[in-house]
């Protein structure tokens, strides 16, 4: 007997990503899942930050790293898990053992992601979110008041 999910990876992961979204949307508002959304791309300014720096090209591994942050950032990297993934990444990102030269742009790739998705949501975030606030009540004063009538 042939089990029903062996092949439907992909789609069964899609399904409980996109309840996940749905369900978090439901829960916290519209609003406040925006605007923490923002970081994501947060990420990608430290991490061409850093390659720049490290004058490295952006490869596969550095793309692999890039999916790994966005995984990390979307839940909610505190200073802990930062630090941890920094000082995981740095023997990768400056090649100290024998072999990793391959890996060395996807630790860079890293740790310039997971510094900027620290730093610049404890500014950017806050920000966007009393613009969306301000917007969403100024959408509730002029066109709520029709609904209303």
């Amino acid at each position: 007997m042939a089990t029903p999910w062996l092949g439907a990876g992909p789609q069964v992961d899609f399904s409980k990503r996109s309840f996940d979204i749905n369900h978090s949307l439901l829960d916290q508002g519209f609003i406040s899942e925006t605007a923490l959304m923002l970081a994501l791309p947060l990420t990608l300014i430290g991490v061409e930050l850093l390659l720049l720096i490290f004058n490295s090209t952006l490869s596969m591994f550095s793309v692999i790293g890039v999916v790994m942050l966005m995984g990390l950032v979307s839940k909610s990297a505190i200073l802990m898990t930062t630090l941890a993934m920094i000082f995981g990444m740095v023997p990768l990102a400056f090649s100290l053992t024998e072999g990793s030269e391959m890996f060395t742009t996807m630790g860079q790739a890293v740790i310039g992601g997971v510094i900027t998705s620290t730093l610049l949501p404890l500014v950017v975030v806050p920000v966007v979110y009393c613009y969306m606030d301000d917007l969403a009540q100024w959408l509730r004063r002029h066109f709520g008041a029709l609904s209303a009538e």
